[in-house]
C-alpha cells in the first residue's frame, strides 16, 4: 500500500526486484528516487536499455520534477505502485503524463 514518504513507488520496485532477481537495490533506488539520478558509486549496478525485458526498472519523469515515478517492466506491461493502489498496465497507458521513459537492467 502507498503511504506517502513510508512505502512509495522505488519502495516497492526494490521488493519486486529483490523477490525475484535477489539484488537489493533499494539504496540506489532511493538516490534515484530522491535526486532523480543515480550516484557515481551506483552507476556500475544498472545499464540503461532501449528494449525492456522482464524486472527491467521503469523510470518516468515530468521536466524539471522531482522524484521520477518507477515500475517493474514483466511480460510487456509495467507493474507499479500509486496512490490508489498496485497497477498492472501497458507502457502508453502507465506512461500517461510522463514525456520521458526510461528502462534499465540490473547488471
Amino acid at each position: 500500500m502507498y503511504i506517502p514518504r513510508v512505502y512509495t513507488c522505488y519502495h516497492f520496485v526494490a521488493e519486486i526486484l529483490k523477490d525475484r532477481i535477489g539484488k537489493d537495490l533499494s539504496e540506489s533506488l532511493a538516490h534515484l528516487f530522491n535526486t532523480g539520478k543515480l550516484s557515481k558509486s551506483h552507476v556500475r549496478l544498472f545499464t540503461e536499455v532501449k528494449v525492456p525485458t522482464d524486472y527491467n526498472i521503469v523510470i518516468m519523469q515530468r521536466p524539471n520534477v522531482n522524484p521520477p515515478h518507477m515500475g517493474v517492466f514483466i511480460r510487456g506491461k509495467i507493474l507499479h505502485l500509486h496512490r490508489k493502489g498496485v497497477e498492472y498496465q501497458p507502457i502508453d497507458i502507465a506512461s500517461r503524463g510522463f514525456p520521458s521513459v526510461r528502462f534499465a537492467k540490473c547488471n
